[in-house]
């Protein structure tokens, strides 16, 4: 009885540790079809993989990315919640979020996603600067100087060039 517990027990762990690595070989496959331009190739890659590992939020943050590639905001939106949901903390994601709800016009959205970047990384640049551009399309020429301008100050090359193309001071 002892040695039928193990062998079940052993053949559980490997049939989870086999489908952890057939995940990870669509990942690469994945990988490899964005590599070479092929996005619903890649997404397809990126679907089997989370099927046999959902949890895996690496999966689920590369297809999110290829889907903001072929303008699936929602489809980006609903992964980058997951990607989230999992890891509050992660700036990135909030940026990335953010993005996608920019282009869906839900720019109260994008500017809580990026300051939710900025409260986790107070120096995050590329938060500033969407932050800003958002602003902008909301009218708020100042609140989007101040954020391009905070950028310069960190250091961010491309803000200048922001600031010197939108006339800010």
């Amino acid at each position: 009885m002892k040695n039928l517990f193990i062998l079940l027990f052993a053949s559980i762990t490997l049939n989870v540790f086999a489908q952890k690595e057939n995940g990870q070989s669509f990942y690469i496959a994945g990988n490899n079809k964005l590599e070479n331009g092929n996005i619903e190739g890649a997404i397809a890659e990126f679907d089997q993989a989370i099927k046999l590992d959902p949890k895996n939020v690496k999966y689920i943050d590369k297809r999110a990315y290829c889907r903001v590639q072929i303008e699936d905001y929602k489809g980006a939106i609903e992964d980058y919640n997951l990607v989230i949901d999992e890891n509050s903390n992660n700036a990135p994601a909030h940026i990335s979020r953010g993005t996608a709800k920019k282009k869906l016009k839900d720019f109260s959205g994008a500017i809580e996603d990026y300051n939710k970047a900025l409260a986790i990384d107070p120096k995050n640049t590329e938060a500033l600067i969407n932050r800003g551009f958002v602003k902008k399309s909301l009218k708020d020429e100042d609140g989007a100087c101040n954020d391009w301008n905070a950028a310069k100050k960190l250091g961010n090359e491309e803000a200048k060039i922001i600031l010197k193309n939108n006339r800010c001071k």
